[in-house]
């Protein structure tokens, strides 16, 4: 009871009220307000320098990393029979080569 009371009202305080279903279907803003300042996009961009191009690449480039090494890994269980992967044995049994 205590649980269900604690859990309920830290979710609600820390997500607010929720509503149901999808957002408005909308552009997103090309301005913020960052205390009294406006920004427009373009200063955005040239607040992000050269970020703006380097964060996407360097995700890319950890994207392919990852994919080569579970690339060659695969390759290596397709190149060997399956009963290596799968050799089981009791601690009482010895296993022979």
């Amino acid at each position: 009871m205590a649980s269900n009371w604690i859990f309920q009202n830290v979710f609600n305080y820390l997500t607010g009220k929720l509503r149901s279903g999808l957002p408005p279907f909308q552009l997103p803003p090309f301005q913020t307000i960052v205390g009294n300042q406006t920004f427009s996009f373009g200063e955005m961009c040239s607040e992000l320098g050269s970020s703006i191009i380097l964060v996407p690449v360097i995700a890319v480039l950890g994207n392919v990393a990852i994919a080569k090494a579970f690339g060659k890994c695969l390759q290596s269980f397709s190149t060997t029979s399956p009963s290596r992967h799968y050799k089981f044995t009791s601690p009482t049994h010895k296993a022979t080569q």
